[in-house]
């Protein structure tokens, strides 16, 4: 028998409603309205509470309230909805506020490093100011760096607590900061003696883009549903120029593929291009993160 709620819709079928607004954002495509026509408030509430549990409550949210006028929930919730949307960008903006000062911080004391994880990621996304942040992820690629950094933070007054065998955290203009000295680990001795290898390579090579901060956190212009199908194909991947007019750009971003492997689009490697292009990467070339130039606090 199946697990049915008071609202007579069962439990897979809001699974798989929430499923499809996650989709329709990710992929950056309309959902359909059909599917939402004369939802029940109460399964419109469980959809809500799913996002918030996977902490994607502003992207499902957004993608709600693209919905046609008959397919959208009841107003009430229609506020509550945007009032999460514009608490994650705000949220979203002060940590890139954050992270450009960081960038600057660690610089002027030589310790460059490699955005990984959390913004690095929301970068793929089609709106990343919508993806919920968390703390900023930064991989202190050369040696000695690692300990140069944790001597600098309690230098400053900041706690460095130990957050597992590859990074430690502390607390910073109300952000976390979590310096890595390594980008990850296995725990089968085959994989790991691979990947520290590999690892070791990258670092060693240090072939990494810039970007500036603005560019890691953008939204996408408000264009009508003919424009974006059109715009389709172009939206699949982009890159960026190996030099910009306006100045240097800092470390991070090569190629963004929807089609490329999950560990491409984790941000956890780099590549050798900065110039991308057309041309077509190789699964076994991610991307690499890195970090960005300071904005003002203007944000992005």
């Amino acid at each position: 028998m199946k697990n049915r709620n008071n609202t007579g819709v069962n439990n897979a079928e809001v699974n798989g409603l929430f499923l499809h607004l996650l989709s329709a954002a990710l992929w950056d495509r309309p959902a359909d309205g059909l599917r939402f026509k004369g939802l029940d408030g109460g399964v419109w509430k469980k959809i809500a509470v799913l996002a918030h549990k996977q902490s994607v409550s502003a992207l499902v949210a957004d993608k709600v309230l693209s919905l046609p006028e008959e397919s959208l929930p009841t107003r009430e919730l229609r506020m509550q909805l945007l009032l999460q949307i514009e608490q994650t960008k705000t949220l979203n903006r002060n940590m890139v506020r954050v992270l450009g000062a960081l960038q600057q911080e660690y610089e002027q004391a030589g310790f460059p490093f490699v955005l990984m994880k959390g913004l690095a990621s929301g970068a793929q996304y089609p709106n990343p100011l919508l993806r919920n942040p968390g703390d900023i992820d930064v991989w202190l690629y050369r040696p000695g760096d690692y300990e140069k950094a944790r001597v600098w933070a309690a230098g400053r007054g900041y706690q460095a607590d130990d957050a597992g065998h590859i990074h430690y955290n502390y607390a910073w203009r109300g952000i976390v900061i979590e310096p890595h000295c390594r980008i990850s680990y296995f725990d089968r001795k085959k994989y790991e003696k691979q990947f520290v290898a590999w690892e070791k390579e990258v670092a060693e090579q240090a072939r990494f883009s810039r970007v500036p901060v603005a560019q890691l956190l953008r939204e996408p212009p408000l264009q009508s549903p003919q424009q974006a199908a059109e715009q389709d194909d172009k939206r699949v991947q982009f890159a960026l120029p190996e030099r910009s007019e306006e100045g240097p750009l800092h470390r991070v971003l090569v190629p963004v593929c929807r089609h490329q492997s999950p560990f491409a689009l984790a941000g956890q490697a780099h590549g050798d291009q900065t110039a991308i292009g057309g041309l077509s990467m190789p699964f076994d070339q991610p991307v690499t993160f890195e970090g960005v130039e300071h904005t003002g606090d203007s944000g992005p």
